[in-house]
């Protein structure tokens, strides 16, 4: 059956239908309300005694995120999406969300081609860094294979255009914040998620670029991170690191967090703050949130598994290891303990730090065993297949990969996390920003600083990096993907105001001025480098205290394999391999034989992950990139992007009326010798000062920080 948008909205109708025939029975007729009312407390209590994190911490009658039908319907249609997506194939969904989709005729998009110098530039960082190989570096951008020019797509209000034409010098090149959109690595494109970008875009006053990059597992680690720096190098030739702020979600939250510590570490500049929305920064799942309840995620709890087909899975390390030894190909059983898949032994249980074991150690830090071994319940099982599709095995616990293993994250540039309280992400998210404000106390494992180079930059960089982390109770993973939801709202409005106080505070750092009032301060970071708070489903905040099972979690089990997910794992992957047996048959023989058909230079095929397309491409098979070159309408995803993005256009006109009126407003208030009230600083946002409509913070700054007012008008 094909994956397009008639076939999946057939799969998500009933669960449409379903969701909004429940929401009404059980919220809105009569006869149901005490039930409902009595029904959220009790849950709301429930989670209070359990984990504070996830349930909302005001009063009792506080409704939670699923109570509103625009939230709980976007967060069923999404798991539906992902149930569906599980039963095709990889370069499906990559065709699928690489589509093409449509923009407004008040956003301006113009694509960027990425000069090879640069390219070069980050290749060198990443060589610097220890990560080998030259098969991930771009061998296109000329005539012959024009598709493979790097390309960013540059995203931002003609309105804003407009104004910025008008200036000169640095206010005409303008802020830039640089997004990398998620979808775990290897799917999702830059037109999914456009109209969570022209939101940024119309939110902050600023243009917003997103790299187009390469995704796994075609294109696995460290490609994506290669294609990402890149972008950051050509803006810094551009224009100052002030005016700069990364973004991302998910996956690319996470990238953005790994190339943070590679810029700090090699001394250039870092941009004027970071967003990371939802950052998936730990690939070993060594966390507890993650084998918790995900009813309120869309995850899935085994991962995400897929239909098999010539991009994944790739062949498993005992069928090359047999290859290469010259030896007959094993067999590709789908049954538990034969060859191709995993085997169990019952002799002396190894340990989880066994994953870690072997091997020389690269300079990366990284020790490349071929196999990984982990113990559960009481069995030995050597993994020869790969778990995650963004790297083989043994770079899980790469310090790129997984940054939250970084020597450090001190001395970074002030970063917003924004996480949901009832994202499987979640304790990884808080424990990240804690790392990061306080690097002294929560130090990396010393088994992960295997290099001169990671011990110093452990020693080196113990500067707190201030942090603000907000805690959506009871939301789930990348809430802006639901733009029209509370949360996501609040989300936007956090996002814009510590974006323009990172800017004015960047940019009075770069070019001190006695004369120049400091900006105004909307965090307490006078009293501590980490500002956390908690808001409920109706944006108000409290105060938020990080679970202490996830603080004192021991740093030797932190970047490493635990069993539970992969018991899951290995459950949900045995249900697939049993449903496409003899698919998984076929595709592996054909993988065989293409790595057999590959040229006898052993050194530079040992450097290669079995799922890069450039084994495929060597052997003239094609690179099997789903979505690469597609120009069709992405009809599903634009719909979804029109639902999400309504109010844009009405945003956008808003903000304009706004700034005109407070313009209007201070200069009245000047003319008669009094000040102004409400500063605007230099990209337009409020700050301080009093608003209309009922406040939900504790200050007008943190009010808007965390969720803005009630009322406001997105």
């Amino acid at each position: 059956m094909p994956f397009n948008t008639l076939t999946v909205g057939a799969a998500v109708a009933p669960t449409a239908v379903a969701t909004t025939l429940n929401h009404y029975l059980k919220y809105i007729t009569p006869a149901h309300k005490h039930t409902s009312t009595t029904t959220v407390n009790t849950t709301a209590a429930a989670s209070s005694d359990s984990n504070p994190v996830t349930s909302d911490s005001s009063d009792s009658e506080t409704p939670t995120t699923t109570d509103y039908l625009p939230y709980a319907l976007g967060l069923t249609l999404i798991r539906r999406f992902l149930v569906s997506a599980s039963h095709h194939t990889v370069e499906d969904l990559q065709r699928f969300t690489a589509q093409r989709v449509p923009h407004p005729v008040w956003v301006r998009i113009e694509d960027i081609a990425i000069p090879g110098e640069f390219l070069d530039a980050s290749a060198a960082l990443l060589d610097a860094a220890g990560v080998e190989g030259k098969w991930w570096r771009w061998r296109g951008g000329n005539e012959d294979e024009p598709e493979r020019e790097m390309l960013a797509e540059e995203i931002e209000m003609r309105a804003d255009k407009r104004r910025r034409d008008a200036k000169e010098g640095e206010e005409a090149v303008g802020r830039v914040l640089l997004y990398v959109h998620g979808g775990a690595y290897y799917f999702g494109s830059v037109d999914t998620h456009r109209y969570q970008l022209q939101k940024y875009a119309s939110k902050l006053g600023c243009r917003v670029v997103a790299p187009r990059y390469r995704l796994a597992p075609q294109f696995p680690f460290p490609c994506g991170i290669y294609d990402v720096l890149s972008v950051y190098l050509y803006l810094l030739s551009k224009q100052p690191a002030h005016t700069i702020i990364l973004g991302g979600d998910s996956a690319g939250g996470g990238m953005v967090l790994a190339i943070l510590t590679l810029l700090r570490d090699h001394y250039i500049d870092l941009p004027a703050g970071a967003v990371l929305v939802s950052p998936w920064v730990d690939l070993c799942h060594s966390f507890p949130s993650v084998i918790g309840d995900n009813s309120k995620d869309y995850i899935p709890p085994h991962g995400f598994l897929h239909r098999p087909s010539p991009a994944w899975p790739p062949p498993s390390t005992r069928d090359i290891e047999a290859l290469k030894a010259g030896k007959p190909m094993p067999g590709t059983s789908t049954k538990e303990g034969e060859e191709g898949t995993i085997t169990s032994t019952t002799e002396e249980a190894m340990g989880v730090e066994s994953t870690t074991t072997g091997g020389a150690t690269t300079d990366a830090g990284v020790k490349p065993a071929r196999n990984t071994s982990i113990t559960i319940d009481g069995v030995t099982h050597t993994i020869t297949d790969q778990i995650q599709l963004y790297c083989p095995n043994p770079f899980l616990s790469h310090p790129l990969v997984s940054p939250i293993i970084a020597p450090s994250l001190g001395g970074l540039c002030p970063l917003l996390i924004l996480s949901g309280g009832g994202e499987v992400l979640r304790d990884e998210q808080i424990y990240t920003a804690h790392k990061a404000a306080f690097p002294s106390q929560y130090p990396t494992w010393p088994g992960h600083l295997t290099t001169p180079a990671a011990i110093a930059a452990a020693a080196a960089h113990t500067t707190p990096t201030k942090v603000v982390l907000q805690v959506f109770a009871n939301t789930c993973h990348v809430a802006p993907i639901m733009a029209w939801t509370r949360p996501a709202r609040s989300m936007f409005r956090a996002t814009r105001t510590f974006a323009h106080w990172a800017w004015a505070s960047a940019a009075l750092a770069a070019t001190p001025d006695p004369d120049t009032p400091p900006p105004p301060q909307p965090y307490p970071f006078s009293r501590s480098p980490l500002f956390a708070i908690q808001l409920d489903a109706l944006g108000r905040p409290s105060d938020f205290t990080a679970p202490a099972a996830v603080l004192a979690q021991p740093v030797d089990t932190i970047g490493v394999i635990t069993p539970e997910p992969v018991k899951r794992w290995l459950h949900g992957k045995e249900l697939w391999d049993a449903r496409y047996a003899a698919e998984k048959r076929a595709v592996q023989q054909r993988q065989l034989a293409e790595l057999a058909a590959l040229p006898s230079d052993a050194d530079e095929r040992e450097d290669v992950p079995p799922s890069a397309a450039y084994n495929r491409r060597r052997t003239g098979g094609g690179d099997g990139v789903g979505g690469r070159g597609v120009t069709g309408l992405g009809l599903g995803v634009w719909i979804w992007g029109v639902w999400g993005g309504k109010d844009i256009k009405r945003g956008v006109g808003h903000e304009e009326k706004r700034v005109d009126r407070i313009e209007r407003r201070r200069e009245r208030m000047e003319s008669v010798g009094r000040p102004g009230v409400g500063r605007r600083d230099s990209g337009g946002a409020t700050v301080g000062g009093a608003r209309r409509g009922r406040s939900v913070g504790r200050s007008s700054g943190d009010g808007e920080a965390a969720g803005g007012k009630e009322g406001e008008v997105d």
